[in-house]
């Protein structure tokens, strides 16, 4: 079982995406149900940020590709209306919903079809709820096609292999088993299943180097696997998440529940091994996925902010960086821009509205954090990220 801090994080990233299973149908762009987000900034939104003490932000920081809605934005400032509005699949905010495969110039995302409106705790057991689909788009014509039906959670390799899970029946069924697949599309354009087991739920997470990182949901609980092929998988970690994985795709940080009433155990992991080479005891740190690594620099998002690890033979907390933010409630995801510069999502609560304000925090200072976006609508917003990491990556 997950810790409570841990289910209370992850539980608020969930509502915040909008990830309910009675609140939309088709994810078609010209008739999304969703409201476009406001451009008035909530009062004392994004202006509360205390400014950066030490630095400034890397204008590289703000070259990102971002999702507003069904308007995606390259990370050279092009704007490319999707056909249907991005969305998590059946793999929640474990992974980005969308994927960019900057080598290649084509970003992957997740969709649904005919998925059912309404509360599907009305609907009978084993109706079909709705289709998972992935899409691909191409940055450089803005072509926009089904890559696969029945599928979710793109996990793109640096050599362009795309890791996904494939529902058996090619849809979602309400109450009632849905039997998956791990399969992986070479480059040659040819589909690997590589999960062989029963019925499992599988969310694929990320590539770490030629090695499949891969969630699964059993009896056994959450089980976080690394798959070497067809057929082949090993355990990496019990009840654990991917905080974070090394440049080179060697190692991974494991995101553990603690002993007792302790916070969470972070520890280092060899993936090819699976051997624990460091760890670290949070006390009453609750750390969660999304994070990066970055040379010896570790963040990972936490209950308290921002944990800075350094990871040199042994795992050391360098510091606990706390965004001072009015109304401040939620940390998820940070990404490194560099190893004293970190990207990261608040999440702000402002007279009962909840939004997004994107920020760069420099490592190291106690008030170190300058925002770089106006409040954004969670509802609207997609994280755009590849999380895979390896030689080329």
């Amino acid at each position: 079982m997950w810790r409570a801090g841990q289910l209370l994080l992850i539980a608020l990233v969930l509502a915040l995406a909008g990830c309910s299973t009675a609140t939309r149908a088709e994810y078609h762009a010209e008739d999304s149900p969703i409201a476009a987000p406001s451009t008035q900034a909530p009062s004392g939104s994004g202006t509360d940020v205390v400014p950066v003490e030490s630095g400034s932000p890397d204008p590289e920081a703000e070259a990102r590709y971002t999702v507003i809605g069904d308007s995606l934005t390259t990370a050279d400032g092009a704007v490319i209306r999707l056909a249907y509005q991005p969305h998590d699949g059946l793999g929640g905010s474990l992974v980005p919903w969308v994927v960019p495969d900057e080598r290649r110039s084509v970003i992957y995302y997740t969709t649904w079809l005919d998925r059912e409106e309404g509360d599907w705790a009305e609907l009978a057991e084993g109706t079909i709820a709705g289709v998972p689909v992935i899409r691909v788009v191409d940055t450089s014509t803005g072509n926009d096609e089904v890559f696969r039906t029945g599928a979710y959670a793109p996990a793109v390799s640096s050599d362009g292999r795309v890791g996904y899970v494939r529902d058996q029946d090619g849809a979602y069924r309400y109450s009632a088993p849905n039997p998956t697949r791990v399969v992986v599309a070479t480059g040659s354009g040819v589909d690997e299943v590589w999960s062989s087991d029963g019925d499992p739920h599988y969310v694929t997470a990320a590539w770490a180097g030629d090695v499949l990182l891969v969630y699964r949901d059993d009896e056994d609980g959450h089980v976080l696997l690394a798959f070497d092929g067809p057929s082949s998988s090993r355990v990496l970690g019990i009840n654990g998440d991917i905080g974070a994985i090394s440049p080179d795709g060697s190692e991974i940080l494991l995101v553990q529940p603690g002993d007792g009433d302790k916070g969470s155990r972070f520890a280092t992991v060899d993936v090819a091994t699976g051997k624990t080479l460091a760890s670290f005891e949070g006390d009453q740190l609750v750390g969660m996925y999304g994070g990066d690594w970055l040379g010896d620099t570790i963040v990972v998002p936490t209950n308290d902010g921002i944990a800075v690890f350094t990871s040199r033979g042994d795992l050391a907390l360098e510091q606990v960086l706390r965004p001072q933010l009015e109304g401040h409630v939620a940390t998820y995801p940070v990404r490194l821009v560099s190893e004293t510069q970190a990207w990261v999502r608040l999440t702000i609560l402002q007279h009962d509205v909840y939004s997004y304000v994107e920020a760069i925090c420099t490592l190291g200072a106690t008030s170190a954090c300058s925002s770089i976006t106006d409040p954004l609508n969670p509802k609207q917003t997609v994280f755009v990220d590849n999380p895979s990491r390896g030689e080329e990556q």
